[in-house]
């Protein structure tokens, strides 16, 4: 909830390229939600092979999300006029 209040602040104060960045950066934690649920289910339901496979797809979707959210902290920065 934290999160997407702050987004929604982020995405309408600006500038444009913050809109555009927390967007991806939901994105990229709704794909990592959707591996983690499919990985869990498969590990409850004993699907091994399912289970690896869906731990791979989790990996690489938890890899994107932490890209998009150093993406997002620097274009943060940029629009703050923070950057060292």
């Amino acid at each position: 909830m934290t999160f997407t209040k702050t987004a929604d602040a982020v995405s309408m104060a600006g500038p444009d390229e913050m809109a555009e960045v927390v967007q991806s950066l939901r994105e990229a934690i709704w794909r990592m939600d959707r591996a983690g649920t499919a990985w869990y289910q498969c590990v409850r339901s004993g699907d091994t092979a399912g289970s690896a496979l869906r731990e791979r797809e989790f990996r690489v979707a938890e890899a994107a999300r932490t890209r998009q959210g150093f993406l997002f902290l620097a274009a943060a920065r940029r629009a703050l006029r923070t950057e060292h």
